[in-house]
């Protein structure tokens, strides 16, 4: 399909349509994915937020607060890494993003639709206990009815601010791949290297240090390994050498990488390894 919208297009306005068409997909994903299981989520904490028993309220109104109060990439970081990290196991990255934006989508739904249950008066629950109804047959018959025209529109709100908050789903924002007009694209990257070359490798926990250690072993054995293929494949490979006493940490050197297309990339690089794409003025056109 890239070569078809290649051949459409034209470079590099085509490589940008397939990435934005397979982008999409994954948008589509999560969203399902936060409207699915957030609503349902949602729907039980709500029920708890009304419900009779005074101590189920409290630790329902506690989740609320808990999650609404953390930010969403905050949710991503400790789902993603931080719990997984602590406790010792690996965790799917499609399971903590999903399992983030259900619970941050179920805190924020449920106040919405508990705030449409209250707004209605009391008499229509003094109307359905009068009749002899239960307090579920007084929920589901007359409350929720009731209650679902007045939530539809902030939760289609609520909604569309998730479809457009999907980018949390990448956790951590850094410069991957880097354009460069093929003209001025020497002297662009002597200036990069001489930047790289500034950089302080070491410890995180001093003010100094630009550039820390990956997040394990099996991290740093993976960028190396993408490392040895650019080099293995001929591709042009500048590293800054690391400093003494990096071997103590899964330090990986600074690297920049030279690519010709951001489609020989199969997989993010997470990690001080800057890659870069040389195009031509005409290209543009």
């Amino acid at each position: 399909m890239s070569d078809l919208l290649i051949t459409f297009f034209g470079k590099p306005h085509g490589i940008v349509v397939f990435q934005l068409i397979s982008a999409t997909q994954f948008t589509i994903y999560l969203t399902l994915i936060a409207f699915i299981g957030g609503g349902i989520l949602a729907a039980f904490v709500t029920f708890c937020r009304i419900a009779p028993s005074k101590n189920v309220q409290k630790i329902s109104a506690g989740y609320v607060w808990l999650f609404q109060s953390t930010p969403l990439l905050m949710l991503l970081f400790l789902l993603g890494l931080g719990v997984p990290r602590l406790l010792g196991f690996d965790i799917n990255e499609w399971v903590a993003a999903g399992l983030a934006l259900i619970i941050y989508t179920s805190a924020y739904i449920s106040e919405v639709w508990r705030g449409a249950l209250a707004s209605l008066p009391a008499g229509q629950w003094e109307g359905g206990k009068a009749l002899g109804m239960s307090f579920l047959q007084t929920l589901t018959l007359i409350i929720i009815p009731q209650a679902f025209r007045l939530s539809i529109a902030p939760t289609v709100g609520f909604m569309v601010q998730i479809i457009k908050g999907q980018s949390a789903g990448q956790r951590c924002s850094a410069l991957r791949v880097l354009y460069l007009q093929d003209d001025v694209a020497d002297d662009m990257l002597r200036m990069i290297r001489g930047g790289f070359e500034a950089l302080r490798v070491g410890d995180p926990a001093f003010l100094n240090t630009d550039v820390g250690p990956v997040i394990d072993e099996d991290a740093k054995s993976a960028l190396e390994r993408h490392i040895a293929q650019c080099e293995a494949s001929d591709r042009p490979v500048q590293r800054i050498p690391l400093p003494d006493g990096s071997d103590a940490g899964c330090f990986v050197a600074p690297t920049i990488i030279e690519i010709d297309s951001i489609l020989d990339l199969a997989r993010e690089n997470f990690g001080p390894v800057l890659h870069v794409c040389r195009f031509k003025a005409e290209d543009l056109m």
